[in-house]
């Protein structure tokens, strides 16, 4: 059967689905119920399509697939009653990145690991789309970064492990290392004490 869109608000936090789209599927009393594909477009101009499992005219469970200016994007796993992405699922992205983890409010929200198309990895705590809370940054040169982030980056207590094995265990702020820094070889042994500024800039230097 094939129906209209009646569109729907979905808040401030997310753009609204416009009505004038169009579903193809299976219906109950007229009502989306089952099997079936939905294509609209959002307030934003983004053309959409979910192809889900429906109950009573709400998305259940499936994938939708976003066509934006910098390429397509896609969620699979459940939905909540604004047609957002909640629960566990996947996104992709065109680009070959791809995140597996929880969902909520259409955000990755939670715990999750995301695979990014140069090569690095991050698994650990998000939120709204960010890298916040405990975790651990693996860079293609196997440098890493392990410890407390904030809306993206390391801010908190950390330890920067270098391709050769060294780490550097201390605070961290807004990406940039801040007050006393230990130095470590591969093998655990100290190797010097740094201190950095406010800002990031390295202001003394103790050899152990």
């Amino acid at each position: 059967m094939v129906l209209p869109f009646e569109g729907i608000d979905r808040g401030d936090k997310q753009p609204a689905l416009l009505s004038g789209g169009i579903y193809y599927g299976q219906c109950e009393d007229g009502v989306r119920d089952g099997y079936g594909l939905l294509y609209c477009s959002d307030s934003h101009g983004v053309p959409l399509l979910y192809e889900s499992m429906w109950d009573r005219g709400v998305p259940k469970r499936g994938k939708w697939i976003g066509i934006y200016k910098e390429g397509w994007i896609m969620n699979e796993g459940e939905f909540d009653r604004k047609y957002s992405a909640t629960g566990t699922g996947t996104k992709k992205w065109n680009n070959g990145s791809k995140y597996i983890g929880k969902f909520e409010d259409g955000k990755m929200r939670g715990n999750g690991k995301l695979m990014s198309e140069n090569g690095s990895k991050y698994e650990g705590q998000w939120k709204d789309d960010a890298m916040h809370g405990k975790g651990k940054l693996t860079l293609p040169d196997e440098s890493s970064y392990e410890g407390d982030w904030k809306d993206g980056g390391y801010h908190g207590l950390g330890r920067y492990t270098f391709p050769d094995g060294r780490y550097d265990e201390g605070q961290f702020q807004e990406n940039h290392p801040i007050g006393v820094h230990q130095v470590f070889d591969k093998q655990g042994r100290q190797l010097e004490l740094v201190i950095y500024d406010q800002d990031g800039n390295q202001v003394n230097r103790v050899n152990l």
